[in-house]
Parts: C-alpha cells; sequence; structure tokens
C-alpha cells in the first residue's frame, strides 16, 4: 500500500485571504494500491506570502486576475465581429489599394507598415481598460502615426502602390502534415518574430527533398516572392519538375545556362561595402581579397598559392583598372616570380578558359526580386565539379553585393542551394555572410543536403543548424545519430529520434521550428510531417 500527499498551487486561484495563511486539505481514499492521498491546495495569495518578506505582505499582496487579463488582450486582438464595432475597433492591416488609387480606410494591427507601403512609417495605438467591469474603449484619435502629420492617401506615393503590393510579414509556407495529428504545419516565413528566414533540409537521396523544394518554391511564387535556386545536377530542368509545378507556375519560369549563354556578371565589379552604419565603395585589395579567398576555398590552396593569386589581382587592378578580368589575372600569374605558380595555373586554367561570365550584359537582381514570384534557376550542369563551385561563389559574391547595397527585409529573395555541404559557410564566405546577416538585407537561404558531418567544420555545421526552420528526411545509414542529436541532445531521447528516422518514408520528414498561434509565435516539438503535395496545393 502507499501513501501520498500533493502540494497542488493555483496562481489562478483566490481562495486564500491576506490575513489568513490558509491551506485546503483534502483527503481522497478508496484508490486502488493507494491507501490514503492528502491533497493540500493553496491559492495565488498564498504563494505570494511565501515570496514576500513580512514587512512587504500586508503592503503588497494583492490578487491579480490573468484570466481576466488574457480575455482582455483576446478581445482586443480577436473580436472583429461587426455586432461589436461600438464597443472595439476593428484592427487590421492596411492590405489593400484599389484600382482607381483610393487606399481603403483601415487601422493597422501589424506593429509596423510594409516599408513598401510607407517609407519608416510607424505606429502604436493606447487601448484604455477598465478590469473591474471588463470594458473595453479604443479612440481612433489615438493612433499616432510618426514622420506623418495627417494620414491620408494624398500624401501616399500612390505611385508606388498597387493591389499585387507584397505583404512579407503575412507570408506562410504550408510544409506539410502532423502525421499524428493531421494539423497543418507551417514556415513561417514572413513573421518578425522569427530569428531567420532560413531554412535547412537534409536527408539521403530519393527520400523527397527535391520535391519538397518545389513545393516551398509554388507556395512563395504563390505569394509573390521570387526565388534564385542553383541546379548542379539538371533535377530543377522544366523536363524534370513535377508537370503540377511547371503548368502552376506557366511563365514564371526562367532557366539561365550558364555553359550555353553566360552569366551576366563582371566579378571584378567594385561594390559597396558596410562598416558599421557606413558604406564604402571595395578597394583593390578588398577585391583581391575576396576573389583569392574563393580559389582558395574551391581548389583547397595553401597560403603561397593564395598569395599568388592575390598579388596578380593587385597589380591587374593597377594596371586594367576597371578593366580587370581573369585573362588578365592569368598574365600577372604567369609574370610571376612565385615558385607556387604553375602549380596555380595548372589548377585553375579549366574554369578560365571557360570564360562563363558575360560582363557587358545588363542584369540587374531587382529585376528577379522585383517580378512577384518568378523562378530564377541557374543551370550549372555540364560543368565539373570545381567550377560548378568557383561559379556559385561568385555569383553569391554578386549577390550578397547587391543586396548590402539595395535590398531589405521588405523584398526578400530566398535562395535554393542544393549540395550544400560542397559550399563554403565559413564566416568570410558568402553563404557564411548570408547566414549570418542576410535577413536585414533581404536574403533568405534555403541549403539542402545529404550530410553535413565529414564535410564541413563544426563552426559551419553550427552556423547551418541555426536556420529558423529545419526539415530532416531519412538520413544516410552513417549520419542518422548525428541527425537524431540535432533533433534533441538528451542522449535517451536522441535514441528514440534516430530510430524514428529510420522508419521515416519517402515524403516524411522530421520538422524542428517555430509556428505561430494567436499572433504569438511559439517553438514546437520536433515532429514528423507528410509534405504536402503539389495537386493538394493547388487545390487548395
Amino acid at each position: 500500500e502507499f501513501n501520498g500527499k500533493i502540494f497542488a498551487y493555483w496562481i489562478n486561484d483566490k481562495k486564500d485571504t491576506i490575513d489568513k495563511e490558509e491551506v485546503f486539505i483534502e483527503e481522497i481514499e478508496d484508490i486502488s494500491n493507494v491507501n490514503k492521498v492528502t491533497v493540500c491546495t493553496a491559492g495565488q495569495l498564498y504563494i505570494q506570502k511565501l515570496l514576500l518578506d513580512n514587512q512587504s505582505t500586508n503592503e503588497e499582496i494583492k490578487f491579480y486576475d490573468f484570466e481576466l487579463e488574457e480575455n482582455i488582450q483576446e478581445e482586443i486582438f480577436e473580436i472583429e465581429s461587426k455586432d461589436k464595432k461600438d464597443d472595439l475597433i476593428d484592427i487590421k492591416i492596411i492590405d489593400n489599394v484599389l484600382d482607381n488609387n483610393e487606399v481603403e480606410d483601415k487601422v493597422v494591427q501589424e506593429e509596423r507598415l510594409n516599408k513598401k507601403i510607407v517609407s519608416d512609417l510607424e505606429y502604436d495605438y493606447k487601448v484604455e481598460q477598465n478590469k473591474e467591469e471588463h470594458n473595453i474603449s479604443t479612440d481612433i484619435n489615438e493612433l499616432k502615426v510618426d514622420n506623418i502629420e495627417q494620414f491620408n492617401t494624398e500624401e501616399l506615393n500612390v505611385s508606388d502602390i498597387n493591389s499585387d503590393i507584397i505583404k512579407v510579414q503575412g507570408v506562410r509556407v504550408l510544409l506539410g502534415e502532423d502525421i499524428r495529428t493531421r494539423e497543418k504545419i507551417y514556415w513561417e516565413f514572413g513573421n518578425r518574430q522569427l530569428n531567420n528566414r532560413h531554412l535547412l533540409i537534409s536527408g539521403n537521396s530519393g527520400m523527397g527533398k527535391t520535391y519538397c523544394i518545389q513545393g516551398l518554391l509554388f507556395e512563395l511564387a504563390k505569394q509573390g516572392i521570387s526565388t534564385v535556386i542553383f541546379d548542379y545536377t539538371d533535377g530543377f530542368t522544366e523536363q524534370k519538375l513535377d508537370p503540377i509545378f511547371t503548368e502552376s507556375l506557366n511563365g514564371k519560369i526562367e532557366e539561365q545556362y550558364v555553359k550555353i549563354d553566360k552569366f551576366p556578371i563582371n566579378p571584378f565589379s567594385r561594390h559597396e561595402i558596410q562598416i558599421g552604419s557606413r558604406t564604402m565603395l571595395e578597394t583593390d585589395v578588398d577585391i583581391a581579397n575576396r576573389l583569392s579567398s574563393v580559389f582558395e576555398t574551391v581548389y583547397k590552396f595553401g597560403a603561397q598559392q593564395k598569395s599568388v593569386i592575390y598579388e596578380a589581382i593587385k597589380s591587374g587592378f593597377k594596371e586594367y583598372k576597371d578593366n580587370m578580368s581573369f585573362i588578365h589575372m592569368v598574365e600577372k600569374i604567369e609574370e610571376s616570380s612565385n615558385g607556387s605558380a604553375s602549380t596555380v595555373l595548372s589548377k585553375i586554367m579549366p574554369f578560365i578558359d571557360i570564360d562563363p561570365f558575360d560582363s557587358e550584359n545588363s542584369f540587374s537582381w531587382g529585376d528577379i526580386i522585383d517580378s512577384k514570384g518568378k523562378v530564377y534557376i541557374i543551370q550549372l550542369t555540364g560543368f565539373d565539379r570545381a567550377i560548378q563551385l568557383m561559379l556559385t561563389e561568385l555569383i553569391l559574391w554578386d549577390i550578397w553585393n547587391y543586396c548590402v547595397k539595395n535590398g531589405d527585409e521588405s523584398r526578400p529573395l530566398p535562395i535554393v542551394l542544393d549540395e550544400a555541404q560542397n559550399l563554403s559557410h565559413k564566416a568570410d564566405s558568402p553563404s557564411g555572410k548570408i547566414l549570418t546577416e542576410g535577413r536585414k538585407f533581404g536574403i533568405a537561404g534555403i541549403y539542402a543536403t545529404q550530410f553535413l558531418k565529414g564535410a564541413l567544420n563544426d563552426d559551419e555545421i553550427q552556423r547551418l543548424q541555426q536556420s529558423g526552420q529545419k526539415l530532416y528526411f531519412g538520413p544516410p545509414e552513417n549520419s542518422v545519430m548525428e541527425i537524431a542529436k540535432s533533433i534533441d541532445i538528451n542522449t535517451q531521447e536522441a535514441k528514440e529520434w534516430a530510430e524514428k528516422l529510420k522508419k521515416l518514408k519517402k515524403g516524411e520528414c522530421v520538422t524542428c521550428g517555430s509556428m505561430a498561434k494567436s499572433d504569438v509565435l511559439r517553438k514546437y516539438d520536433p515532429k514528423i510531417i507528410k509534405v504536402t503535395s503539389l495537386g493538394d496545393r493547388v487545390n487548395e
């Protein structure tokens, strides 16, 4: 037989009084295998008395009604009934502009209006509450708008506004359904409370990663978010994409075959760099350091070999100024007296010979960002792995430099990087900068990889694992425990997740992230979901 005592402390219960330290005791008997259970119940005031010193008890103790407060907040943010509009103003975001350029008159709910609508427009609202009578009133005249003396349609730059304005804060990307509860799980892409907009997808080949990415791209495109994809294995050619995907996004898919058409950027362009709150143009040294670091990463060069390229680029800029090119870089390497010059040339000449860039062609990443749902695919098939990585690193630098100057988080550009284990994610690489600072410049990374351990160092893995949303498909056998520990660091829990990971079917994955409920972003426990099919996405 067992005896037991239960102490129950209820912060929302007002059982006891200030002048009487009272605990309510109840005996429960006749429970199977239990002789007697004593339940000792105390309320909020008793808890406060335990925490306060004797002198403060009589002066400060009072009952705080959490439930009343919660109800008030729910009414403020959730009641939208027209029947109650006399008691509470319907708080909504300005979400529509009519074709005749008249702004539909609605009050702001979001914390800040989209920068695309009104630059640097901030607001707050005041709500006076009478908790005792449970009345709520809001005065429209209390709405304050900074930087604008009078908020009306005449003072909005209507030429910059149309009905297709992207409401980034409202963008949610459906991932799939919880296989147990059938609850729909979302990537809260636009939520401002999310740490970052990066997504990490890992899993073995054939488990559904590429199909999942198509679903994500479809969700983003239909909400007006354009994306850029680096394709190494022609998995994203129109012939291999799902027909539902290509038909649904007809006219919005553009492919750039670099081997055929070259890529319209100049890697030697002088971009702006940001130092604190100030910006400056890159110097010759900055460009030489940036490009020599790319060669070092891709070709695994040592310090002497990197120095050969660095000095060649610096010397080339002195002679050729802004007409500097890879051909001129090779000329300067051939003139070098450094003993490593011949080794460097033997490795990099296949890349130099293909001459993959068209610096004369006009091109702007802004055209893609503003295309409202374009899927821009950079096809790198036909090149060996080293050249593919060189092209990726150099194009990523161009994207990064453009966004540092022109990007912001209200105009996001998600970038899909497959085979992410082959790229550099060090702090001074373009991917490393995207992972740590990308959000403020509007860049979101969607990283797909089969494995992490072994290909990357711990610092790079940690940087990738900081992604705000993660999806783990069935991993390779030798990576199961590594992924399980990423899901849960507890040893026993990790072992259980390892068994679950082994049993994942194609199209199923473990999701780790946060989801918004009642306007509050909450981190959820890892759960197994089935990725929503393209057919179901289109039908919805």
